[in-house]
């Protein structure tokens, strides 16, 4: 083994993601900066696996507001690693989308489908949701929706991507 080679390992073992004999990889960047904002959601809760995050992308809507928080990010992580950035399989990663795009702001479209005492109550319960999420958590999640708005399997809903992304860089700055 080289040198550099153990060096790397050296550095990888010991958690240093940003050491300078490590490629730049973004992935890992906004998988560690994740892991550093939902510290304390993440120690209260077990390690989910890909079918169980997979599941949980749809039902995240449903969840109560401090599941939603304990449970996000490793919806988050789990998209980040696995999405397959084929438009064909999109296997529920909308639905996070969706959960993080805000509605019933005079900035934001209008949700089809919904009356404005559906978006207001909606707009209202976001509120309370979004409230929950601390500056670094905030910030976490806006750079993950600014690599999400390059991925192909989201391709459907670029325009809620770009929407989500506006407004969690926003309230992040």
């Amino acid at each position: 083994m080289t040198w550099t080679r153990r060096r790397r390992q050296g550095c990888a073992e010991r958690g240093l993601v940003s050491c300078r004999f490590m490629k730049h990889n973004p992935t890992v960047e906004i998988r560690d900066l994740l892991v550093r904002a939902f510290t304390e959601e993440i120690k209260q809760s077990v390690r989910l696996s890909h079918r169980d995050c997979v599941e949980l992308r749809q039902n995240l809507i449903s969840l109560r507001d401090e599941d939603v928080k304990r449970l996000l990010p490793y919806v988050l992580i789990d998209l980040l690693e696995t999405h397959s950035d084929d438009y064909r399989n999109i296997e529920d990663g909308d639905a996070v989308i969706r959960l993080l795009t805000p509605i019933a702001q005079d900035q934001y479209p209008d949700v089809p489908g919904l009356t404005r005492a559906e978006e207001d109550y909606m707009a209202r319960a976001q509120g309370k949701l979004y409230s929950l999420f601390t500056s670094d958590q905030v910030a976490a999640i806006a750079k993950w929706l600014e690599a999400a708005k390059s991925w192909e399997d989201l391709c459907f809903c670029r325009e809620q991507v770009e929407i989500a992304h506006r407004y969690w860089s926003e309230k992040a700055a």
